[in-house]
């Protein structure tokens, strides 16, 4: 996903004082298309997007998003690697049903020469350039088509202007299915 700062005149970078422990984490302004009739849009004020917690276990057992793995993932792996810090989930709960999840965690990459060069990077410069990387994401089968993974990759994009405002990061990565990848 490309650095949308420089390219796109309607991304804004968040000013102000940032609360360190929000209950939820604020969406970031990116427009979200219209759906079908057949799945509307979900109204974006009735979804919260916010860490996982040991509480939310018993609702990750009822989730699915069909895939067993993305599902395993919530229920076995996601709380584990919060706690040991090597990644951090955010569950998306709407109407206080737990209906997808996106887990991140940071990365580097190394870019060729012409990749680094659209970024403005000098050749000097180091040659790993920080990421934020998007390791799964998951959305309920009964939320399919609703533009809730569309919104979870943009709440994605908002926190690595979130980290850029504390440490480098200028890219966001994806750890993607090869079958997900047009989704990207």
């Amino acid at each position: 996903i490309r650095d949308r700062r420089k390219t796109d005149p309607g991304v804004q970078v968040p000013q102000g004082k940032k609360n360190n422990n929000p209950p939820a984490l604020p969406f970031f302004g990116f427009p979200v298309k219209g759906c079908s009739p057949m799945h509307p849009e979900i109204d974006r004020t009735l979804l919260e997007i916010r860490p996982l917690q040991a509480d939310d276990m018993p609702a990750a057992e009822g989730f699915t998003c069909g895939d067993a793995d993305l599902d395993d993932f919530l229920r076995s792996d996601a709380l584990r690697l919060q706690t040991q810090r090597a990644a951090r989930t955010f569950v998306a709960v709407y109407e206080a049903e737990l209906v997808g999840y996106v887990a991140l965690l940071v990365d580097a990459i190394e870019l060729k020469p012409n990749e680094r060069k659209k970024l403005d990077l000098h050749f000097r410069d180091h040659p790993m350039v920080p990421a934020l990387k998007i390791a799964r994401l998951a959305v309920a089968v009964s939320f399919h088509g609703r533009r809730l993974g569309e919104t979870l990759v943009h709440f994605a994009a908002a926190r690595v202007l979130d980290i850029e405002a504390h440490a480098g990061c200028r890219l966001l990565t994806v750890d993607a299915y090869p079958a997900a990848v047009g989704f990207y």
